[in-house]
């Protein structure tokens, strides 16, 4: 058996470009109605309660961390993503609260 490094599929709703965090830091305003497939992910679940420091130095607990190939193309915040397995069976269902570019892969914190 061999084991996939991305084995879902990431499909986002991009947020528009007048939409505002509220004090939750869920994005508020216009958005796509259309999700698009962008990549290939998989899901790992925050069991532990860790936190990540946003870019206007407040902190987050994320629910869960997506991890990505370098291919995957930016994420903004406050897009709607959700994971899809193979099954068409919904994982991850949320906003996409951080996106990161490492040296060898990307991450999402939603």
């Amino acid at each position: 058996m061999v084991v996939k490094q991305y084995p879902y599929q990431l499909w986002v709703r991009p947020v528009g470009a007048n939409a505002v965090p509220n004090q939750d830091g869920d994005f508020t305003g216009s958005a796509s109605a259309v999700f698009e497939m962008i990549s290939a992910c998989r899901d790992e679940m925050n069991g532990k309660g860790q936190s990540i420091t946003l870019e206007d130095q407040t902190t987050h607990v994320y629910d869960f961390l997506v991890q990505l190939p370098l291919s995957c193309p930016d994420i903004k915040p406050g897009c709607s993503i959700k994971v899809i397995s193979s099954g068409s069976m919904v994982r991850v269902f949320g906003t996409a609260k951080q996106f990161v570019r490492g040296q060898l892969h990307c991450q999402l914190f939603v």
